[in-house]
């Protein structure tokens, strides 16, 4: 991480970091759906002696610079942000950058504190305490665009994944991390901050399209909660799992709270990348819920009527308020409520022309996902996985591979039992969510030996599930073909 928070002095380094993005995009209004950034950035200098010339006019501009700075007590101490009077660019203190690599330290200084689940909203959408603390600072309007370094949109998305799920962004091969309470506090303000939440527009964020990466990564860590908040069920804010020991965050126990998840989520799903890494989080937590039931677990044991005992526990997204029973078809109730949303947005999005190529949309979506996602092998018993894990999940083939099988498998729509001939094209069948989640199960299906008849009512209660949310979504029937 570079540090930050200094002025540069006269020999600044000619090389920059090419992987270090340009800071060029214009604030968007995180209310406004899928508005997008252009222009040329005031921060970006030229190379070697232009560059350093750039920085010498500006500092003999800057001789009675006025620098206000805001101390914000947090319980990891204190965490100072400056800004520059008349600069055009950010310079975040170092304290600042490094939270981005502290994790511990980030959720500590973020956390908006125990009192904000219960009191943050008030009938109205009016905040009862609208005054700026440690994140909605970290948000400023200021902030996207840094002096040098990491650009502001990946600096404040580092930042905020670090305090969300206790890993640093670029950390892939240590095991996710258990949600707190604090975790969750920080994701459900961040959202509705991003979201533009309040009536009055108190503390709405205005945010870059180049933002929308990192939005997307910082919810594909909370699949459940995306879950939860898109079915509209929560009544309870905060719940602990009692088979994890994880706190879950439930959009929707308040007023607007589904609303701007919705909005960030309409936002995400107007970039290829973006819809991508969320779309593969929903789908790997999918496969994570199921994973570990035997196959006798298909259907609840009522509707079965095998008899066995009607062991009950939490294994979904739902609002907490009672356990339900383990099965397959209880698991995956949830599943499509995330998927649904991200899949309604982007047809709002090709019906309102702001995706001009819709089929150019999808191609790019196959491309940047990571691929498909099978359960495993065998039934892992009362295994458990966090919530952060899918983000982090392996698939078990590549997206185009997965494609190909699912056409051959002849789960496409149209395929004609079998044959890719004639079938849809693999970006149609991939962007279509129930086909993944049905490709899912009917590998678990085959690897837990399921009878036909079972098989093919497990298959019946999730497309009837599917149905449910496309009655949701679109009540004057569906905009596009899926």
């Amino acid at each position: 991480m570079t540090d930050q928070g200094e002025d540069v002095p006269e020999d600044v380094p000619e090389n920059v970091p090419e992987d270090v993005p340009e800071n060029t995009a214009q604030p968007r209004g995180g209310r406004n759906g899928a508005g997008s950034g252009g222009g040329e950035g005031a921060g970006s200098g030229g190379q070697g002696t232009g560059r350093r010339r750039w920085y010498r006019r500006r500092a003999a501009r800057r001789t009675a610079v006025t620098v206000l700075a805001l101390a914000l007590v947090a319980a990891s101490g204190l965490v100072l942000y400056e800004v520059a009077r008349g600069d055009d660019c950010w310079r975040p203190p170092k304290a600042t950058a490094r939270l981005a690599q502290d994790p511990a330290r980030a959720t500590r200084a973020l956390d908006p504190g125990a009192g904000y689940v219960a009191d943050a909203q008030l009938p109205g959408g009016a905040e009862k305490n609208a005054s700026p603390d440690a994140l909605t600072a970290l948000l400023s309007d200021s902030h996207w665009h840094t002096c040098h370094g990491p650009s502001g949109p990946r600096l404040i998305g580092d930042i905020l994944t670090a305090a969300t799920t206790g890993r640093t962004a670029d950390d892939r091969t240590s095991p996710a991390r258990r949600h707190t309470a604090p975790m969750a506090r920080i994701l459900h303000r961040a959202v509705n901050l991003l979201g533009g939440r309040s009536e009055g527009g108190h503390n709405e964020v205005t945010y870059p399209a180049e933002f929308r990466p990192y939005a997307a990564r910082l919810l594909a860590s909370w699949p459940d909660a995306v879950d939860a908040g898109a079915a509209h069920h929560a009544t309870r804010m905060l719940t602990t799992d009692p088979a994890s020991g994880e706190v879950r965050l439930l959009f929707g126990a308040h007023n607007f709270d589904s609303e701007q998840l919705e909005t960030v989520l309409a936002d995400v799903a107007a970039e290829p990348k973006s819809y991508a890494t969320l779309y593969d989080a929903l789908r790997a937590r999918a496969a994570d819920r199921i994973e570990p039931l035997s196959g006798d677990q298909a259907l609840p044991a009522a509707v079965q009527g095998a008899g066995r005992g009607t062991a009950r526990r939490s294994g979904g997204p739902g609002d907490g308020e009672g356990p339900e029973e383990d099965s397959v078809s209880a698991r995956l109730q949830g599943s499509t409520a995330g998927l649904a949303a991200l899949a309604h947005a982007r047809d709002e999005h090709v019906a309102a022309g702001r995706v001009p190529d819709a089929a150019a949309f999808d191609r790019d979506v196959l491309r940047h996902s990571a691929g498909g996602y099978a359960p495993g092998a065998r039934a892992e018993g009362p295994k458990v996985r966090f919530e952060g894990s899918a983000a982090l999940r392996e698939p078990s083939a590549t997206a185009a591979a997965w494609a190909r099988a699912g056409l051959r498998a002849g789960t496409g729509e149209g395929d004609g039992g079998g044959s890719t001939t004639g079938g849809p094209r693999a970006a149609d069948w991939f962007m279509d969510y129930e086909q993944q989640l049905r490709r899912t199960v009917d590998l678990w299906i085959a690897r837990r030996h399921v009878p036909a008849d079972t098989a093919e009512r497990l298959r019946g209660a999730l497309a009837r599930s599917r149905e449910l949310q496309i009655d949701l979504r679109y009540p004057d029937g569906p905009l596009l073909d899926h």
